[in-house]
């Protein structure tokens, strides 16, 4: 298997491990006593001890000298993530359950490479939904301006026929006094030609 070995440490206690080879804890105990807050990583007889830190607690795992060394700090990364100090005590299935998928660099690779596709993926969908979203607004300002513009065209309806209807009384009362004074010009006519007794006409 390719990793061998890993452990939590608090110090140069360790608080959790899997792993069953005597000498590799004993190097990893001399190895604890000297490391520091940084990512580090040395190669000695043929494997490869891998450290980090993380709120005083350090990570490291030892495995063989040609398991890539990207595939053992994502796996430290990954147990940062899911370490609880309170419950280290029950630590150890989960550092020996990730140690075994992690010791397959390929399929490692696989899930990295499906990881990176579904976040593609969401990130398309995520830009999908803005899009719909801000769609979503244009309609919904579309309907607004259109609700505006029939209110618009009913004022202006409403005008409109209150404005026929004043004209059309306006053109009758016209026709009115038109017809009124025609029937004031007959008449005078015919009082000058006739008389004021209308003797010249009988």
């Amino acid at each position: 298997m390719p990793i061998l070995y890993v452990c939590v440490a608090n110090g140069t206690k360790i608080v959790s491990d899997h792993g069953q080879n005597k000498d590799i804890k004993e190097l990893v105990s001399a190895l604890l006593s000297k490391a520091g807050p940084q990512k580090k990583s040395y190669t000695t007889h043929g494997l490869s001890f891998n450290h980090t830190q993380s709120e005083g607690y350090t990570f490291l795992c030892v495995a063989s000298e040609d398991h890539p060394g990207r595939i053992c700090f994502a796996f430290l990364a990954h147990l940062q993530k899911d370490f609880q100090p309170s419950a280290s005590s029950r630590f150890s299935s989960t550092l020996k359950k990730q140690m075994a998928i992690y010791s397959d660099a390929q399929g490692v690779d696989k899930i990295e490479s499906i990881k990176k596709e579904l976040d593609q993926v969401k990130e398309v969908m995520q830009e999908n939904i803005e899009k719909v979203v801000q769609r979503g607004d244009q309609l919904n300002d579309l309907e607004d301006k259109t609700l505006e513009l029939e209110g618009d065209a009913s004022l202006f309806r409403g005008r409109a026929t209150k404005l026929k209807t004043a004209l059309w009384y306006q053109a009758l009362r016209t026709k009115i006094i038109i017809g009124v004074a025609i029937v004031v010009i007959i008449f005078i006519i015919i009082w000058i030609a006739c008389g004021i007794d209308f003797k010249k006409c009988s």
